[in-house]
This record gives C-alpha cells, sequence and structure tokens, in this order.
C-alpha cells in the first residue's frame, strides 16, 4: 500500500515535468502506464475492501465496470485522456484526486496510516508549476518554458 502511493506521487511530478516541457509521450506513458498502474491497483484494493477480497476485476480489471457505480466509472474514464496537453492535466487531476480518496478509504480498511499532508504538498507543487508554465508559456507566445 505505502509503495503504491509513494510511487503514485512521484510520478505525478514526472507527468507535470512533462507536460510543462512538452513532452507528450514521456507524459502520457508516466500517466497512462505508471500512475494508471498504481491508480487500478488502489481500486482494485477499494473493490476487494468491499467484497472481503472474494472477487476479481479480472486481468487488466477488464471487468471493473461490474463493480463500481455510473459516477465511480465516469471518473475512472476520466482519468485517461486523449493526447491534447490540457486534457492530460485534467485527467492528471481527476486521477490524483480520485486515486487519493481511494488511498485514504483504503488504508482505513487495511490498518494503513494516510498522509494528507504530503497528498496535498505533492499536488500544490505540481498545480504550481503548471500555473509558472501556463504564464511563460503567455508571455512567450507559446513555446516551451523549460
Amino acid at each position: 500500500y505505502l509503495d503504491c502511493v509513494n510511487e503514485f506521487r512521484w510520478l505525478s511530478l514526472y507527468v507535470a515535468k512533462g507536460l510543462c516541457r512538452d513532452q507528450f509521450n514521456y507524459a502520457r506513458f508516466h500517466l497512462s502506464e505508471g500512475m494508471g498502474e498504481m491508480f487500478l491497483r488502489m481500486l482494485n484494493w477499494k473493490i476487494g475492501l468491499e467484497h472481503d477480497f472474494h472477487i476479481t476485476t479480472g486481468s487488466k480489471s477488464k471487468y471493473l465496470k461490474k463493480y463500481l457505480t455510473a459516477e465511480e466509472m465516469a471518473r475512472v474514464k476520466a482519468a485517461f485522456p486523449d493526447g491534447e496537453t490540457e486534457h492530460m492535466w485534467t485527467g492528471l487531476g481527476v486521477m490524483y484526486d480520485y486515486f487519493e480518496e481511494l488511498a485514504a478509504e483504503t488504508a482505513k480498511g487495511l490498518g494503513y496510516p494516510y498522509d494528507a499532508k504530503e497528498a496535498e504538498n505533492v499536488k500544490s507543487f505540481w498545480q504550481e508549476r503548471k500555473k509558472e508554465n501556463d504564464i511563460q508559456r503567455t508571455v512567450s507566445g507559446g513555446r516551451d518554458s523549460l
């Protein structure tokens, strides 16, 4: 659990760095593959807790929809955006917020500590980078800032 949370948070910084540098493949990989894997792992633990770990969502979480509400499934889909930079920033925020909700709930269910302050600090850090990058892009006429 703790390794999953740590990895997810670190990868969010890689995504932000890639987006600020306009490095599409780097950002997309870390969002979809890296963070996505940790996100789905946490989601599966939440589902496992709800069903006393007597069910499975299948290989690559193919049966996930079976165990989520329509609203939860919509949030999952929103976390995996297309390749547009702004959509990727939005997806990062959606995935990050939902992951942290799941992490807090899962920590309680599994008896692990949850560090809400660290979660907020990490999110604030990449949000500030985005804000700085947006300002720099405006000043430079859209050219890469980092």
